[in-house]
């Protein structure tokens, strides 16, 4: 007579695989490496196999900052947006941007990019902006958070949104954001020669959202059906503004 061995249980088993193993990479928060994390500025936790939100100083896009530089450009890091909490669909949303500078900062020119992409009625906008300056006796802190009384705002931008798709005008919600990124986030994607809306989302993605850096506050503006006509531009009180990044 052949004796056969006892199976084991596999309740112990089955449990430990709906805890993790059984999972595919990335499913449920699990990960082995960075990449299998799917979520926004997320990187892997090794020793646990979770992802967690990527550590970076949100303080700062460059510390410490050179004393006397030239050409350098400057991603907007805090300061001044206007716009409006609502549209009519198919029409456009007006931005007033002006970023905060160190005074130690001299201007030479300035640039944006702006882009959206929609889910259903739910809708996701970046304004990446950017001036290259010069600098001259530059404190440490001048990419960072030095006193708002000392900002300046030598520069003022105006955009405008669009709410149309090629499928007709959009009727639903759009966040607004004015994405963190570091001085050499932005000189890279300038260096490129063009700032491509993939290689912005890129850079962009590294980081986790912060809903301080959302405009209006909520970071949600309404395009309705018979909603109000925005007016063609930002400037001169015409929208409602907001201090962005402090």
């Amino acid at each position: 007579m052949t004796v056969r061995p006892l199976l084991r249980p596999t309740v112990p088993w089955l449990f430990a695989c709906l805890l993790s193993a059984c999972f595919p990479p990335g499913a449920s928060g699990q990960c082995e490496v960075d990449e299998d994390c799917t979520g926004r500025g997320q990187v892997c936790d090794t020793v646990d196999s979770v992802c967690i939100d990527r550590d970076f100083d949100p303080t700062t896009t460059e510390s410490p900052a050179a004393s006397t530089f030239s050409g350098k450009p400057v991603p907007f890091f805090r300061g001044k947006v206007c716009t409006v909490p609502e549209v009519a669909s198919g029409e456009k949303i007006p931005v007033h941007v002006s970023p905060c500078l160190h005074p130690c900062l001299s201007v030479q020119s300035y640039s944006f990019k702006h882009f959206f992409e929609c889910v259903g009625s739910s809708c996701s906008a970046w304004i990446v902006a950017w001036v290259v300056a010069d600098g001259q006796n530059c404190p440490a802190d001048a990419f960072s958070e030095f006193a708002a009384s000392q900002c300046a705002y030598p520069t003022e931008m105006n955009l405008a949104i669009d709410t149309n798709l090629e499928s007709g005008p959009i009727a639903g919600n759009m966040t607004l954001e004015m994405p963190f990124l570091t001085n050499a986030d932005m000189a890279a994607l300038v260096a490129s020669g063009s700032v491509s809306v993939d290689a912005a989302k890129e850079r962009i993605f590294q980081y986790p959202q912060d809903s301080n850096r959302l405009v209006p506050p909520g970071g949600l503006i309404r395009i309705t059906q018979g909603g109000p006509v925005p007016p063609a531009d930002c400037t001169g009180g015409n929208c409602p503004c907001y201090d962005v990044g402090f």
